[in-house]
């Protein structure tokens, strides 16, 4: 006990120095969280005060076919979306690491999208892919290939807004990856040349086994993020057509703010957050033996 005592004394510089940023993280993250919480054991509305109904509420969720589509969809977008993620900024920031005059420009004109609102990017791309009016459709027809309607068919809108999805990120996961790239040592690429090692033997047997724990990181990343879809969904389609781009944070949304069902919607949150923990979990576990090497 002494002994602890005596390392927080030595190490109250670094307590003190820390303390802004865990009181802006307790006050508006780990408090409500815990609030949240506390609430998906409660039925409440803004009418009324919370009253406790135990697991009701899981329960529901539990057997809420819709909140369950909504999960299929994420799944399906979350598929899409991080495996393309992965391999295009990994690509895009290889390229943009050559040492070239316009090497700046290319990195402003990459991660331009990540800074752009999403709701500006939704509506841009809701015109692009306009059945009518939509640039998308417009290059088709100089091809003399037939129209389509992107958002507005089931079996072409989660993957309309996929492609979004995955435009928007790739200039944030590029500069994951730069740092990455950057952090390599040369020295190990000199001796791979004067082995007479082509370029892409370097890719492949330097650079991606380097870039292992920046894979896992962006996997990780990606993937959290992606469960989160909704301003894109929230501009483009509004959960339609026929359903088939409702997602678990749109679901979420609804009950909440359109059916007052504050409780249920903590509730669905809180599954919604076990999935992406085992899954990141599951991640973690399964890459570090080859990350690690453990």
């Amino acid at each position: 006990m002494n002994g602890l005592l005596v390392r927080i004394y030595r190490a109250r510089w670094s307590y003190l120095f820390l303390l802004p940023s865990l009181t802006v993280f307790t006050l508006f993250f780990l408090l409500p969280i815990l609030y949240t919480f506390f609430i998906s054991f409660n039925q409440w509305s803004t009418l009324s005060s919370p009253k406790f109904v135990g697991m009701k509420n899981y329960m529901g969720v539990i057997s809420d076919a819709v909140f369950w589509k909504a999960m299929r969809n994420t799944a399906l977008y979350v598929l899409m979306v991080v495996p393309s993620i992965v391999v295009l900024s990994l690509i895009v920031a290889t390229l943009v690491n050559i040492k070239t005059r316009a090497q700046n420009f290319f990195k402003i004109l990459y991660y331009i999208p990540v800074i752009c609102s999403g709701i500006v990017v939704g509506i841009i791309w809701k015109w692009i892919y306009n059945g009518e009016i939509g640039v998308l459709n417009y290059i088709l027809s100089l091809f003399h290939l037939p129209k389509a309607i992107w958002l507005g068919n089931t079996s072409t809108a989660l993957a309309a807004i996929a492609v979004v999805g995955i435009w928007r990120s790739i200039g944030y996961y590029m500069v994951i990856y730069l740092a990455g790239l950057q952090s390599i040592p040369g020295q190990l690429y000199e001796a791979s040349r004067i082995d007479g090692a082509s370029e892409l033997q370097n890719f492949l047997y330097i650079t991606l086994p380097m870039l292992r724990p920046i894979t896992l990181l962006v996997v990780i990343l990606a993937t959290i993020s992606t469960f989160q879809v909704f301003e894109m969904i929230y501009v483009m389609t509004y959960g339609g057509p026929a359903e088939s781009t409702i997602t678990a944070v749109w679901q979420i949304y609804i009950a909440s703010f359109t059916q007052f069902k504050f409780g249920y919607a903590a509730a669905m949150g809180f599954v919604l957050f076990l999935f992406v923990f085992l899954i990141s979990l599951f991640q973690l576990r399964y890459s570090r033996s080859e990350v690690f090497g453990s």
